[in-house]
């Protein structure tokens, strides 16, 4: 079971829709870089400036400029989060999807070399095809074999 944020949302959303579930995590995004802003600034930037400041060195550019790279460092990591949890969503999907094609072709390729195994059988008992079909209808078997080997190592 999921019991992390990914759950949660997966959830939230199926409960409430695709528009709350974007509000409420710009909502918690932007209490974090906040919450990431405070902490950078009380205890990185203060402590710096403090000490700079008591050198008599003026340093508020100095000051802004981490705070404002300790809040960029937050957005990104937001962002990134947001964009890997879609991102393995839809591979989930689109490996599903493939699954799924995949075994259908496979169904195909044996339903075809079923008809045919079948129509060459036949055309041995009765009249004969000409030469051309034959090798042509076994060079597709032969295709048909070499997918399916090939299907069934990947």
């Amino acid at each position: 079971m999921d019991f992390g944020l990914g759950g949660f949302l997966d959830k939230f959303e199926e409960h409430w829709g695709k528009w709350p579930t974007r509000v409420l995590t710009a909502t918690v995004g932007l209490a974090a870089i906040g919450v990431a802003a405070n902490l950078a600034l009380t205890y990185i930037a203060q402590p710096i400036h403090s000490a700079i400041q008591g050198m008599g060195w003026s340093v508020s550019g100095i000051v802004q400029w981490i705070v404002a790279i300790g809040a960029a460092m937050a957005t990104a990591a937001v962002i990134q989060t947001m964009f890997e949890r879609r991102a393995a969503a839809r591979i989930a999907k689109l490996t599903a999807r493939s699954e799924a094609l995949s075994e259908r072709v496979g169904q195909q390729l044996e339903l075809l070399d079923v008809m045919v195994d079948e129509f060459l059988e036949a055309a041995q008992e009765g009249v004969p095809p000409t030469a051309e079909d034959i090798a042509a209808l076994q060079s597709l078997k032969a295709t048909i074999t070499s997918s399916r080997d090939r299907m069934n190592a990947e």
